[in-house]
């Protein structure tokens, strides 16, 4: 729009200092940014309608014709030419160039398409054999962030997803290994528990309350890890890491159905101490060791009559040989 206004302006100017034979009104000369400027400050005033004197009137006439030479020369192509704007110098690329740039620029991004097209035919395959799996694979590998985790971890993320538990329980216990739980240790840190006093445990009052100290290190959570390996028949050294537990626990049986079946114990057994735990801070309610072994065979006896069906067992079967019923 200011460009428009000036163009405007100049045309109007020149017209009203043009010769008497009208050959401006037909044809405008314009004026350069330099010739302009000199102009302006010369024959400030000039459009009073006042005639103006010869000084002026000559001084005008030479501009002009100096104008005209430059206008010549800048018509040709020229590498760039400078506006006077506002007191602001602004520097244009001629159309040409611009031209040329434009081209240039659609050509390499033409490459880098083409060159992009060429990687993914040759990774997802372009005989029309493409599939989601070897698409996820390809966004994994090219733009996943690299992993917070070890290489040791990563496995055991994966394998926590083959256990008979429901949904929303895996992806609680996948929290528990990423340690996203709310405990008071994480609250803490996000700010909101602001006194360290705050922190401990409640159930021993001893130490802070941590992932691996809720469920693996407080005294009520090794209680029920005792009475669980019991109950299977297992003898083992209770560890001390969320990930070597979950490992450990299913890892005396080769047999797929027994490990999917361990696997959701240890779901059971981590969902309920978690439980326990909310029922204790928000409701005062302390449930008994006894009690919360009895919670986990029952709920682990719910999941697996839900998962695997015809399968007949009864709580009775279940309390005195899970390892054989698992095989059902």
């Amino acid at each position: 729009m200011a460009a428009l206004l000036e163009y405007n302006e100049r045309k109007r100017a020149v017209k009203r200092h043009g010769s008497k034979d009208g050959g401006c009104r037909k044809k405008p000369i314009f004026l350069g940014p330099q010739k302009w400027t000199q102009f302006m400050k010369t024959n400030k005033g000039g459009a009073s309608g006042k005639k103006r004197s010869k000084k002026s009137k000559t001084n005008s006439t030479k501009l002009m014709a100096a104008d005209s030479q430059e206008d010549s020369i800048q018509n040709e192509d020229s590498e760039s030419m400078e506006v006077v704007r506002d007191n602001h110098v602004q520097t244009l690329i001629p159309v040409s160039n611009i031209q040329v740039v434009l081209q240039e620029g659609v050509e390499c991004q033409m490459m880098d398409d083409h060159a992009r097209e060429i990687r993914l035919e040759a990774e997802l395959g372009a005989d029309n054999n493409y599939t989601v799996k070897g698409g996820y694979l390809f966004l994994c590998e090219n733009f996943s962030p690299k992993p917070e985790v070890s290489q040791g971890v990563c496995s055991v993320l994966k394998r926590l997803w083959e256990s008979k538990a429901p949904l929303k329980v895996i992806i609680f216990s996948w929290q528990l290994l990423y340690l996203r739980l709310p405990t008071k240790v994480n609250l803490w840190k996000r700010g909101v528990i602001c006194r360290v006093e705050d922190v401990n445990c409640n159930w021993c009052l001893s130490e802070v309350e941590s992932e691996s100290h809720i469920f693996l290190r407080c005294g009520k959570a090794v209680d029920v890890w005792c009475a669980i390996y019991g109950w299977l028949g297992l003898q083992t050294v209770l560890p001390g890491d969320l990930c070597c537990s979950f490992e450990t626990f299913g890892f005396p049986f080769s047999s797929k159905k027994r490990r999917g079946g361990l696997y959701m114990i240890w779901h059971a057994t981590m969902w309920l101490l978690w439980k326990d735990r909310n029922l204790f801070i928000f409701e005062g309610k302390l449930i008994l060791v006894a009690d919360i072994v009895e919670a986990i065979q029952r709920l682990s006896l719910k999941w697996f009559l839900a998962s695997c069906q015809g399968a007949v067992c009864w709580i009775y079967d279940w309390k005195k040989y899970p390892l054989h019923c698992l095989l059902r």
